[in-house]
């Protein structure tokens, strides 16, 4: 919730700069903050991954193949 928070404030700023015709300091934090939410979304994944195989024993990812279009 902080992350999505400070995001939206980094792109506020951005956004006021734009239009004062002014330099945003340090662009990298929206950088730095969607490295962060991209971390955060790989370890609750992971987590609950692990949790269906603790109460399944099935690993829970959904099947997938690639089907060619023969037309």
């Amino acid at each position: 919730y902080i992350l999505l928070k400070e995001k939206n404030m980094l792109l506020t700023m951005e956004q006021a700069c734009k239009d004062a015709y002014k330099y945003f300091p340090s662009p990298e934090r929206l950088d730095k903050v969607e490295d962060s939410m991209e971390n955060l979304e790989e370890v609750v994944r992971e987590r609950n991954q692990a949790y269906h195989y603790l109460e399944t024993g099935e690993h829970g990812e959904r099947p997938a193949k690639t089907v060619y279009n023969e037309i």
